[in-house]
């Protein structure tokens, strides 16, 4: 698969993993960021991304832990490379959901 498959998916990876960042208050809203908002994009980026694709792609989750493991750095501390698990596991279930949708609708069609 080509580079600029993945651009898309990049942007939005560098959108969520620093971007959101700037939107954090207080410890509150730290953790409602960390827990909920971005596991949850990566979740539905990862369906979409397996939809579109229609296999399984390493590729895909290795972008996405490239992507996020820098931010820990940056903006939080090491204590939190543990969601650079959390963040694969949900990616890889989300590709395997996309997969599982796009496969179920082109054998309906």
């Amino acid at each position: 698969m080509k580079l600029k498959t993945y651009f898309i998916y990049i942007g939005l990876f560098i959108l969520e993993f620093f971007g959101f960042q700037f939107l954090i208050e207080d410890t509150g809203s730290a953790m409602f960021i960390l827990l909920i908002a971005t596991p949850l994009c990566v979740l539905i980026e990862s369906i979409m991304f397996g939809y579109a694709h229609g296999k399984f792609d390493i590729f895909f989750l290795l972008i996405l832990e490239i992507v996020f493991i820098p931010s820990v750095f940056v903006f939080m501390n090491e204590s939190a490379l543990i969601y650079a698990f959390v963040y694969g596991v949900l990616g890889a279930v989300g590709e395997a959901i996309g997969i599982f949708i796009g496969k179920t609708k082109k054998n309906e069609d």
